[in-house]
C-alpha cells in the first residue's frame, strides 16, 4: 500500500475530528449566548426592594465604628507589630508546615477558579427542557458562585491597590526599617505589607459564604482567622495587616450581599432590614426568577 493510500483514511478522520470539534463549539457557544441573554433579561425583570439602604447605619455610627477600628488598627501597630520576631521566634519549627498548609488555603486563586468553573459550567448547560424549579436552582447556583467570586475578586483588588499605594515594609525587613517604614505607591513586593492580602481573600470568602450558609458561619469564620494566624507566624505581616485585612475582606462580602438584597438576588430583606439568604422554598416563594418589575 502507498503512503498516499495509508494517509487518506487517516486524513479523512482528522477532519471530520475538526469538524466535529466545530460543531462543538458553535453550539457551545450559542448556548452560552442564549444562556447569558437569559441572565440579562432575569437581572432586568428582577424588582428591586428599597425599604432599606445598602449601608444602614447613620452617620454618627458609622463614624463611631470607624473610630473605634482606627483605636483598635493603632493599637495593635504600636504595641503588638514590634514584638512579632520575637514572637515568631518563639514558635515551635514543627508547626510550620500547617501553617504553610493555611497559607496556600488563602491564596484567591482557589476560590476564583472554582466559582468560574461553575460559572462556565452552567452557562454551557441546556436549560430548554428544565422544569422551572430546576431552572430556578440552576440560576440561584449561578449567581451564588458570581457572588462568592465577585466578592473575592474586588476585595483582593482593592487590597491590591492599597498595599502598593500604601507601601509598608514586611516583617522580613524589620530589623533595618523597624514595623513602620513606607515608600508609597511602591510596586516591590517587599514593601506591600498592609493590608494582608491573603487574609482579605480568606475572609471576604469566609464571610461571604457565612452569610450563605448561617449555620456554617463559626467554622468559617475560624478558617479564616487561622490562615491570618498563619500570616503571622510566617512572618509575612504583622498583626495590623491581618486585622485590616479581616475587616475588608468582611466589608466587601457583607455590602455586596446588601447591593444584591436590594435586586432580591441570592439575597433578599427581612423585616427587619437584615440579610436573610435565598431559598427556591417557604421562604422565598419560589421566585427567584419570576419576579416582574412593578408597573
Amino acid at each position: 500500500m502507498s503512503d498516499n493510500a495509508w494517509g487518506r483514511p487517516h486524513a479523512a478522520a482528522g477532519l471530520r475530528m475538526v469538524d466535529a470539534v466545530r460543531r462543538g463549539a458553535r453550539a457551545s457557544s450559542a448556548r452560552i449566548a442564549l444562556n447569558a441573554a437569559g441572565a440579562r433579561a432575569f437581572l432586568r425583570s428582577r424588582s428591586r426592594d428599597l425599604r432599606f439602604r445598602v449601608i444602614p447605619y447613620d452617620i454618627c455610627f458609622i463614624a463611631n465604628a470607624l473610630a473605634a477600628f482606627l483605636t483598635a488598627l493603632g493599637l495593635f501597630t504600636l504595641v503588638l507589630d514590634p514584638h512579632l520576631k520575637d514572637w515568631q521566634g518563639s514558635m515551635p519549627a514543627s508547626l510550620m508546615p500547617m501553617f504553610g498548609f493555611f497559607n496556600e488555603i488563602g491564596k484567591c486563586e482557589w476560590t476564583l477558579i472554582g466559582c468560574a468553573l461553575v460559572v462556565l459550567f452552567s452557562l454551557l448547560r441546556d436549560l430548554r427542557d428544565e422544569c422551572p424549579r430546576k431552572g430556578r436552582h440552576h440560576w440561584l447556583r449561578v449567581a451564588t458562585a458570581a457572588y462568592v467570586f465577585t466578592s473575592v475578586a474586588l476585595a483582593g483588588i482593592i487590597a491590591a491597590l492599597l498595599k502598593y499605594a500604601i507601601g509598608r515594609a514586611r516583617p522580613s525587613q524589620f530589623a533595618e526599617v523597624g514595623s513602620l517604614s513606607f515608600d508609597f505607591l511602591s510596586l516591590d513586593a517587599s514593601w506591600a505589607s498592609f493590608p494582608s492580602g491573603h487574609t482579605t481573600s480568606i475572609m471576604a470568602f469566609a464571610f461571604a459564604v457565612a452569610l450563605l450558609v448561617p449555620r456554617l458561619r463559626i467554622f468559617l469564620l475560624a478558617a479564616g482567622f487561622w490562615v491570618g494566624f498563619a500570616r503571622l507566624a510566617t512572618g509575612a505581616h504583622y498583626p495590623s495587616d491581618v486585622l485590616a485585612g479581616c475587616a475588608l475582606g468582611a466589608l466587601v462580602a457583607w455590602l455586596l450581599a446588601r447591593k444584591l438584597a436590594q435586586h432580591r438576588i441570592v439575597f433578599r430583606f427581612d423585616e427587619k432590614g437584615a440579610l436573610v439568604p435565598a431559598r427556591l422554598g417557604k421562604s422565598f416563594g419560589g421566585n427567584f426568577l419570576a419576579a416582574p418589575k412593578p408597573r
